[in-house]
């Protein structure tokens, strides 16, 4: 069965604090890719199985880059964090005591 035959899931929430939802299991068995549908309404897509996730993992054409939902996180600063500083500056200052 392919993966584009399965119908789309919901994205998995029901979960215990060590272990994954009990769905995840249900839907290996069935079929390791298969569309899934975020809580906000978006599709994407569900890999349960472990070698077929490092396959995914490991493929550059799988990337999050050209998506609108991608939020670039970097350790070096940009230009702007230079236009910021002043106000986050200000932001963080610890307040100077009332004077008596």
């Amino acid at each position: 069965m392919a993966a584009t035959d399965v119908p789309p899931v919901p994205y998995p929430t029901k979960r215990t604090l060590f272990d994954p939802p009990e769905e995840l299991a249900e839907y290996r068995g069935e079929a390791p890719i298969r569309p899934l549908v975020y809580p906000d309404g978006p599709h994407g897509w569900l890999v349960t199985s472990h070698e077929l996730t490092r396959q995914v993992l490991g493929d550059d054409r799988f990337s999050m880059k050209e998506s609108p939902r991608f939020i670039a996180r970097s350790p070096s600063r940009g230009p702007d964090d230079e236009s910021l500083r002043p106000y986050m500056e200000e932001a963080l200052r610890p307040a100077r005591p009332a004077r008596s």
